[in-house]
């Protein structure tokens, strides 16, 4: 499986990162994360065990674009945009989101104990790494969707398509529990339908 990912992936420079985050996330356990192929794989046979009729990774070309909208974005057919798991007659799709999806906000402002003083919200710690000390954030923080994640859900959405996001920390909150995962992805699709 992470032979086929690799090479859908065209960047090399991708896929340098994605293994270092992987290394460096399960060295430091700062966050959960696998190889996406692998992630997208696992969601889409819980939505396959559900009866949700899908397809994995649906590009949108932009002749599709031109065809069903007629808007032009170049004078050839390019691949545009890409949905995880998509039922494409319903146009309902699931973005598989991990956390190069997400921003952690880490400015904020708190109350310190009873009295009116404020004081910087903390979201991590001072460690020792060598002879450096490091700031360790911490993956609770208050996570946001980063900007891409959220151009894409506003083009989609704006081409009538229905978004469904997956956070990884919900997934794997789930504990690989089969019967919890397709609890968890009914009720997804059951929201959106609503």
């Amino acid at each position: 499986w992470c032979r086929f990912y690799c090479e859908r992936v065209k960047s090399t420079l991708y896929i340098l990162f994605v293994a270092c985050v992987h290394l460096l996330c399960r060295k430091t356990q700062c966050c959960f994360l696998s190889f996406p192929c692998y992630q997208l794989y696992a969601k889409s046979q819980c939505f396959e065990r559900i009866g949700f009729n899908h397809v994995e990774e649906y590009v949108m070309g932009t002749d599709e674009l031109f065809e069903n909208h007629g808007i032009k974005l170049s004078s050839g057919p390019l691949e545009f945009l890409s949905i995880d798991i998509a039922n494409v007659d319903d146009r309902i799709g699931v973005e598989v989101d991990g956390p190069a999806h997400y921003i952690n906000i880490i400015d904020g402002i708190a109350k310190k104990d009873d009295s009116d003083e404020d004081v910087a919200e903390s979201h991590g710690y001072a460690r020792k790494m060598g002879n450096k000390v490091v700031w360790q954030f911490l993956g609770e923080g208050n996570r946001q969707a980063n900007g891409p994640t959220s151009l894409k859900h506003r083009l989609l959405s704006y081409l009538g398509w229905r978004v469904i996001h997956l956070p990884f920390w919900d997934w794997h909150d789930l504990g690989g529990n089969a019967e919890d995962q397709d609890n968890y992805c009914r009720q997804l699709l059951k929201d959106v339908d609503q």
